[in-house]
């Protein structure tokens, strides 16, 4: 009985490594940019990830490179098989956003475009601040506040009477 499992386990086994083998041959490779692990390191840090490389190598572990090089193509991957589409607004924010200068052909242009949506595809836009509320904000405030918490819970339940009286407003029949 012993011997059978042996055996299926060793099939299985081998089966695992040849599905792996084909799959790393199907899957393409990922080229992580230089300057995308320089930006890493300078986020990590270099004496934090020499002490994390030392635990790493004691624990037989990743060691902070590999688990980069092994993070960043995983994330590459990921936008690789799902791209980020710009809508239509921010394609044509793209276009308004390139340099003006006289581009030889209409294919160069679209490069510039593509160049500026890469750039900022990742970037969060601010939320726009509706002008009801803007002198709720702490910069409209002065730089002195004598309870700054109160004064913060204080503007949130301004905001949130004048959210309020704003819909019911709205609501009311003229």
């Amino acid at each position: 009985m012993f011997e059978s499992m042996a055996v299926s386990a060793m099939y299985y086994a081998d089966a695992l490594m040849r599905e792996k083998a084909r799959l790393q041959m199907t899957e393409p490779k990922i080229k992580v940019p230089e300057g995308m692990l320089a930006a890493v390191d300078e986020a990590i840090g270099k004496a934090r990830a020499r002490s994390v490389e030392r635990l790493a190598s004691r624990a037989g572990e990743l060691w902070p490179n590999d688990l980069k090089q092994v993070t960043l193509e995983a994330a590459l991957r990921w936008l690789a098989q799902n791209p980020i589409v710009p809508t239509l607004d921010e394609w044509e924010d793209c276009f308004r956003a390139i340099p003006d200068e006289s581009y030889p052909s209409s294919v160069e242009v679209e490069i510039a475009q593509c160049a500026e949506w890469q750039r900022r595809m990742f970037f969060v836009s601010e939320p726009e601040v509706p002008e009801a509320i803007k002198d709720l904000l702490r910069g409209n405030k002065g730089t002195y506040m004598k309870d700054p918490n109160r004064e913060h819970d204080d503007a949130v339940i301004e905001a949130f009477h004048r959210g309020r009286q704003s819909i019911q407003s709205k609501q009311e029949p003229s």
